[in-house]
């Protein structure tokens, strides 16, 4: 099983740009003390929340990491899904192929008051944008006509029930710099992720249009804040079984608040604001709470958000060494 952390982007009390910099150095410890992953998560238009472009502090960890996988979990119903898709293919070269790529539908009200489309179609957009996405990534010289988004605008290219168009394979075959000047029915998203077809894709929520979803086109799922995962892991595994796909194709993963120290009772003290699905006490106990999680869901991947409320980053950080030294190696048992 992979074990990861998870950055939230809460800024709270601190100065933003030392969240910045204390979350680099954190996903540095987790690297050294051999964590497989470190995730980071998009929040907008709050004055406590500090992070709203993962893929921006992605490349800062890429710069100053070089094995840990690297997940970033984007708001799709706010972002340009061209521009997504292009600088996601950049954050992989510079990872060297180490990205996870999250799709996160879940967009407040607040947030959404940053969008152009009406609250109601927020799921059918984020649909056709990560639709985009990966064909952008999978093909060169393809046409979109879907109901949001017109690729290229200018396209001369006739709609049907498919709003996505390959460019016809057929001679001569044009290399985007030698169509300047030429009509401009087809984009290409250049450059190309290091993955082949793309990086792998996980949808950052569990209800039941994100289940279907992930299971129809073999795509991941990444559960924060879910109250039931058990619930949610039964009904990913049998509509993914319907779909003809195999547990083995997708990766399953559970984040939870977590807190270790050597006594358990000093860490459940020092801990006053978490949620009640906290993992909280000694190596062992936390140790014995993840794997009957893991019996319950099946998961493949859990991810610790260590950054809880009245924790020094000093605690955090022993936090954090102690359960890789600890927790993680029984772990892979």
């Amino acid at each position: 099983m992979r074990v990861g952390v998870l950055l939230t982007g809460e800024s709270r009390e601190r100065v933003v740009a030392d969240d910045f910099e204390q979350w680099i150095k954190y996903v540095q410890i987790a690297e050294e003390s051999g964590l497989d992953s470190a995730w980071i998560t998009e929040s907008y238009f709050s004055a406590g929340v500090a992070c709203p472009s993962a893929i921006t502090l992605g490349a800062a960890v890429a710069a100053t990491t070089r094995d840990i996988l690297v997940g970033v979990s984007v708001k799709l119903p706010l972002r340009h899904p061209l521009k997504v898709c292009e600088d996601a293919a950049v954050l992989d070269l510079l990872l060297g192929g180490r990205l996870l790529f999250g799709a996160d539908p879940g967009v407040n009200r607040q947030e959404w008051n940053g969008s152009r489309f009406p609250w109601s179609e927020r799921w059918d957009v984020f649909c056709e944008a990560l639709d985009i996405i990966v064909k952008g990534w999978s093909h060169d010289g393809f046409a979109y006509l879907g109901k949001y988004h017109r690729l290229p605008v200018e396209t001369r290219v006739q709609d049907n029930d498919d709003p996505f168009h390959l460019e016809p394979c057929k001679p001569p075959h044009l290399t985007p710099m030698e169509r300047a000047g030429r009509p401009f029915d087809y984009l290409s998203v250049l450059p190309k992720s290091i993955q082949i077809p793309h990086p792998p894709v996980y949808l950052g929520n569990g209800d039941s249009r994100a289940i279907e979803f992930a299971a129809r086109y073999g795509h991941s799922l990444l559960l924060v804040g879910d109250d039931n995962p058990a619930k949610t892991a039964a009904t990913y595994w049998k509509e993914l079984q319907r779909c003809g796909r195999q547990k083995h194709e997708v990766d399953f993963v559970v984040a939870r608040d977590v807190y270790v120290e050597a006594d358990g009772d000093k860490a459940r003290s020092r801990i006053v604001e978490v949620s009640d699905n906290a993992l909280v006490g000694s190596p062992g106990e936390v140790f014995g709470e993840i794997k009957a999680l893991q019996d319950e869901t099946g998961m493949r991947h859990f991810l610790c958000h260590m950054q809880l409320p009245g924790l020094s980053p000093e605690r955090i950080n022993d936090s954090l060494r102690l359960f890789a030294s600890e927790i993680r190696p029984l772990l892979q048992m």
